[in-house]
């Protein structure tokens, strides 16, 4: 039976080209090879504040608590013989564990853009720069095209995208600054 797990992904910017620089901070750290660390952030069981403060006595909390578990996998690929960049996957509470600007912007939309099919897209959010810049998210039940979302290319920025892609991922991605996308493990 194959289990499905949601990747996020992103890409670190081009600047940044020593691992230690990208993490803000760490419990652990596994080097899988010279190209490929995970760093890990330790769970602990903590008890919620709406558990104390809003319950107060009125009902049994002990054994409530929250943990927020959390690693970035840092991979560093190359491109061509001259260049490399170095990819973010975070597990959990992973994104935590970035440092300030260090992911490229809109690189989860550029892949989306470029890898769904023109008549899958299932979801949208965009901003409406004018008048008051209207937040909007439209999700559609059937797979559609762009046109079927009344987006106006003068006005709206599309920030989300999901759909189906066919490329290096086959089945739903999402994009925004992070990839998302869906993958079969047996």
């Amino acid at each position: 039976m194959s289990k499905k797990n949601k990747l996020t992904i992103y890409l670190i910017k081009q600047e940044f080209e020593n691992f230690q620089e990208i993490i803000k901070s760490s419990n652990d750290i596994k080097i899988i090879d010279d190209n490929t660390y995970v760093y890990l952030g330790y769970s602990e069981n903590i008890k919620p504040h709406w558990a104390t403060n809003f319950l107060k006595d009125s009902v049994d909390t002990e054994n409530l608590f929250v943990a927020n578990a959390r690693a970035v996998a840092l991979k560093r690929v190359n491109i061509g013989n001259v260049k490399s960049r170095i990819f973010a996957i975070v597990m959990g509470y992973g994104k935590n564990m970035l440092n300030d600007d260090v992911i490229e912007e809109r690189f989860g939309l550029k892949v989306s853009l470029n890898s769904i099919k023109h008549d899958s897209l299932r979801r949208i959010n965009k901003t409406n720069i004018g008048g008051n810049q209207k937040l909007s998210y439209e999700q559609l039940p059937l797979k559609s095209k762009i046109n079927d979302f009344g987006l106006d290319i003068n006005r709206d920025l599309v920030s989300h995208i999901t759909g189906e892609s066919d490329t290096f991922v086959k089945g739903t991605i999402s994009g925004s600054d992070a990839l998302f996308a869906q993958m079969k493990w047996t």
